[in-house]
Formats: structure tokens, C-alpha cells, sequence
């Protein structure tokens, strides 16, 4: 739980920052949902005895809150859910992640880009009791683009990857590099 504080604590200072600013300058607030795959790629597990492991992807969905905050730029907090199968030792993984967001904003008469830039706490649990709870940093870029309708219902789709620079557990360190992903969604 001590390493969870300092996020928690960044979240509540993130939605209370934007929380003001719609306050104050009644900026628009955004609420996004979405579903899609990430792809395969490979966790450095150097302790295991293992140099590196195979996953492939998995289902991933995510929704977001944030808040314009200038005229091209927004901020605000997500929740992620995505799984793995690792094939060499034979397991699965569930991975939660909770994080602070920021966005620029760039829009036209029909479409927004919203390039990202995200860091949250990672929660790892695994489909194998012999492997223990792991917890990590992520670090993740994305690009959302979103059609804009005339109703509160944006279709979006979303590219980007995931990263992990820093994580593990007290048997072994676990960082992984780019692995892409893709959703589809709404914003509301």
C-alpha cells in the first residue's frame, strides 16, 4: 500500500486541479470507454533463470476521465485491464494499472487528436500460484483520434504501447519495452 500512496495521492491532486479549472473556466469534461488487443512481446526476467519471455496479447479495455485544462492540452486519470499468456512457463497474467494522464488536444471541424503521454501503477497477478504477485511502473504513449458528432457520442480509436521500465517482485525484476496496442470506443 506505500507504494500505491504516492499515486493515489497524484490522482486526487490531477482531478482536483481539473476538478477548479471546469470550476472555472467551464472547460469541457471527457469520459472515454473502450475495448481492443494488445499485442505480443517480450518481459526481461533476468532473476528467473530465464534472460527474457514470450507473451503474446490479449483483451484490453480502458476508460479514462480528464478535463481540458488549456486551450491544447488536457489531464485526468485512467483505468486500464489487459492480459498476457506467457507460453514458455506456461501462464497467464492479469495486469490492472491505475495512472495520471496528459494529453495535447488538436482539433478539427470533424475529428480531435489527442496524443498522450501516461504513467500509472501496475498491479501484476498471475493464473499459477507458483509465480508471486508482481507490481510495476508503467510508462505509455498513445494517439486517440476521435470523430466529432453533433450528439455526446464521439466514436474513438486509440494506438499506442505500454511500457514497463521498473517492476517485479522480491524473487525477480520484470521490465518490458514497447508492446502496441489498439482499442476502439466512445467518447461521452
Amino acid at each position: 500500500m506505500k507504494k500505491l500512496a504516492p499515486l493515489l495521492v497524484s490522482c486526487i491532486a490531477v482531478t482536483s486541479v481539473a476538478s477548479k479549472a471546469v470550476a472555472s473556466a467551464d472547460k469541457p469534461l471527457g469520459l472515454s470507454l473502450g475495448g481492443g488487443l494488445v499485442l505480443g512481446g517480450t518481459v526481461d526476467t533476468p532473476d528467473l533463470g530465464y534472460k527474457a519471455l514470450d507473451h503474446s496479447g490479449g483483451f484490453m479495455i480502458r476508460g479514462a476521465w480528464d478535463v481540458e485544462t488549456a486551450e491544447k492540452m488536457s489531464m485526468g486519470v485512467y483505468a486500464s485491464r489487459f492480459d498476457m499468456s506467457f507460453s514458455d512457463a506456461d501462464v497467464t497474467a492479469t495486469t490492472l494499472e491505475l495512472g495520471v494522464a496528459l494529453k495535447g488536444l488538436f482539433r478539427s471541424e470533424k475529428f480531435a487528436f489527442r496524443p498522450g503521454l501516461s504513467l500509472g501503477y501496475r498491479t501484476i497477478s498471475f493464473g499459477n500460484d507458483a509465480i508471486k504477485h508482481m507490481t510495476g511502473m508503467g510508462l505509455n504513449l498513445s494517439g486517440e483520434i476521435a470523430y466529432q458528432t453533433s450528439g455526446n457520442l464521439s466514436p474513438l480509436a486509440e494506438l499506442g504501447f505500454l511500457t514497463q521500465p521498473t517492476g517485479g517482485n522480491s524473487d525477480t525484476a520484470a521490465t518490458y519495452g514497447p508492446t502496441f496496442y489498439f482499442l476502439r470506443g466512445v467518447r461521452l
